[in-house]
């Protein structure tokens, strides 16, 4: 990188650092302002209110703007953050309480009964709190929160879907990585991305226990940011990956062992 880039990168971060720490109510509310997405969101959001303490409201009748804004020392989340209402309606909203227009009686329920995107901030706890706070339904001693799975051992987690890569072993770029051997069976394996209300952990289900654990139909049933798995794993030392034993789709039902050991 050349020296104008880095000393304006360098002017940019230290800006930011500024803004964040003088301002941190406005620096929070513009960068959920231009997110990519309602789970970016989310995460800013959390951190916000676990690292800097943070308070804010998801949505206010009488307060919220169009998207988020900070009013009287109060983060206030906008009506965009409604389910079931977009900008334009939005806008609209706005024009009825500046008098312009009439209230309508659908827009009165929609702001009484209110339903965002952030009523909460731990969708996969609040999802499936009575496995983690009550394990033994699955005959384990504890469910691990993904950030904390980082030493060599054998873990059980919950994770919400977002990425499945489904692949063959004698694929021509891994049959360059073998020197060209063919496995002639045992030639699949699944690899996953879960994430939880912490972290995201690279899963995979290995060549051997494809079949047993019936990768195939989990690469063809399981949906992206809906589907959500418990799994058992194993972490080796030197990669922080989760080698998967036993998996269990939480999200078909929650009784249903798709295959392995407790």
């Amino acid at each position: 990188m050349n020296k104008s880039h880095t000393v304006s990168y360098g002017m940019i971060s230290y800006w930011c650092a500024c803004m964040k720490a003088e301002h941190p109510l406005e620096w929070t509310a513009a960068n959920l302002r231009h997110t990519k997405g309602k789970d970016s969101a989310i995460k800013i959001l959390r951190d916000a209110v676990e690292n800097d303490g943070i308070e804010y409201i998801a949505f206010d009748p009488d307060e919220s703007e169009l998207d988020w804004s900070v009013k009287d020392g109060k983060l206030i989340g906008g009506l965009i953050n409604l389910k079931g209402i977009a900008e334009k309606k939005a806008e609209n909203i706005l024009d009825m309480r500046r008098g312009i227009k009439k209230y309508t009686e659908s827009v009165v329920k929609l702001l009484m009964n209110p339903i965002t995107d952030f009523d909460t901030l731990y969708p996969c706890y609040d999802k499936w709190c009575k496995i983690y706070d009550n394990p033994d339904i699955f005959g384990v001693a504890k469910i691990t929160k993904m950030v904390d799975i980082i030493e060599p051992d054998t873990y059980y987690t919950i994770g919400k879907l977002i990425s499945k890569d489904l692949r063959d072993l004698n694929e021509y770029n891994e049959l360059v990585k073998r020197n060209g051997e063919v496995y002639e069976e045992n030639n699949f394996m699944l690899k996953l991305i879960l994430e939880d209300d912490t972290d995201q952990l690279y899963c995979k289900i290995n060549r051997f226990n494809f079949n047993k654990l019936k990768a195939k139909h989990i690469a063809e049933t399981g949906i992206e940011d809906t589907t959500y798995y418990i799994i058992k794993g194993k972490v080796k030392a030197g990669w922080r990956m989760l080698d998967v034993q036993a998996i269990y789709d939480l999200t078909t039902d929650v009784d249903n062992i798709i295959e392995g050991d407790k």
